[in-house]
């Protein structure tokens, strides 16, 4: 493990989805997730591995304040620093919470990061999106 910490970190509000509650709903055989790993001075909300030893980190982002270049930046910066200190490539994703985001597709394809939005809040819906993508992603 890279360092998991395990502080609450509320990204809808106290009643919905922490990055440590999406951790766990991933973590299975396949995917092994950390949530709030350190990774050299960067801190990103998930950092997610399958099986065969691919990793992303996942930022998780709530609308309308995440829908924007600046949250797109963040996330590839993210995954720099993950490939620098696990010296290995790192993909990136950016999951906006209570927006579809698709105004944030072109950004993510030039920056290199999937951009999944999810309309719904719920935890179990968040997972559902991430899960559906992550399949897709490594199919």
């Amino acid at each position: 493990m890279i360092g998991l910490t395990k502080r609450a970190h509320t990204i809808v509000d106290a009643d919905a989805l922490t990055s440590n509650e999406l951790a766990a709903s991933l973590s299975d055989a396949r995917w092994h997730a950390e949530a709030e790993p350190i990774l050299g001075s960067t801190r990103p909300d998930l950092l997610i591995s399958d099986d065969r030893g691919n990793t992303l980190v996942v930022e998780l982002k709530r609308a309308p304040h995440g829908v924007h270049f600046g949250s797109v930046a963040q996330t590839a910066a993210f995954r720099d620093a993950a490939a620098s200190v696990l010296g290995r490539d790192v993909a990136a994703m950016l999951v906006i919470v209570g927006a579809d985001a698709h105004e944030l597709d072109a950004t993510g394809r030039d920056y290199g990061v999937v951009v999944v939005g999810t309309t719904s809040s719920e935890p179990a819906d968040v997972a559902e999106a991430v899960r559906s993508r992550l399949s897709a992603l490594s199919s």
